[in-house]
Order: structure tokens, then C-alpha cells, then sequence
């Protein structure tokens, strides 16, 4: 990670939201090139890691400092039909929340720009 980013987390898990929620926001493996797609259409994103399993999807984001991530993401989200809205409201979860760091040591579905 660069010195000078941010890392973020936009998230959803079991422990906040029901099973219709996370339903709604599952990040898809077909759906997970257009998402990369729409991440290198906004300036702001280093690289993203997104953590999907039958109980939670995490996006790890690291971000360049000033970048208005808020309102990229609600694009990104937007392009592969998934609702931002969910991930900011009652259910989302942030960096602060998470409870357990993912351990694994290779990422296959990350990004990086």
C-alpha cells in the first residue's frame, strides 16, 4: 500500500444484515470484470480486494488521499447493479467494524491499477 493512500471498506455481513440484504449485494464472480472495469474508470482507486462468501461482501479499496470515494463507489456500485445505499445505511460496515483480517496471503480476485 502507498504511504500516502487510504484503505477503505464498503461491506456487508451476517452480523448486520439479513440474508435478503446480503442477497442484494453479492458481488458475483460474471460480475466481477465489469466491476474492475468500473473501478478504472474513476482516478482515485490504487487497488481493491473484494472479500465474497455466502455470509458477507467486503470491497477493500485502497484510495489516493482527496479522492471522493463515496461518490465513485456509488458508480462503480451503480454499473453492476448493485445498491450503494445498502452498503452506507444501517447494514454497511466500515474499516472500524471489522472484526476478523482476512489471513490468506494470496489474493486472486484483487486488483490493482
Amino acid at each position: 500500500m502507498d504511504g500516502n493512500a487510504n484503505l477503505q471498506l464498503w461491506g456487508i455481513d451476517h452480523h448486520r444484515a439479513p440474508t435478503e440484504v446480503r442477497e442484494r449485494v453479492h458481488l458475483a464472480d460474471e460480475r466481477l470484470e465489469d466491476f474492475y472495469a468500473a473501478l478504472r474508470r474513476e482516478d482515485g482507486y490504487v487497488s481493491c480486494v473484494p472479500v465474497i462468501t455466502c455470509n458477507r461482501t467486503e470491497i477493500y479499496l485502497e484510495t489516493r488521499p482527496g479522492f471522493r470515494t463515496h461518490e465513485a463507489m456509488g458508480r462503480v456500485l451503480k454499473a453492476v447493479d448493485l445498491d450503494p445505499d445498502l452498503f452506507l445505511g444501517e447494514y454497511g460496515l466500515r474499516l472500524q467494524d471489522a472484526k476478523r483480517w482476512p489471513t490468506c496471503t494470496a489474493w486472486p480476485r484483487a486488483w490493482r491499477a
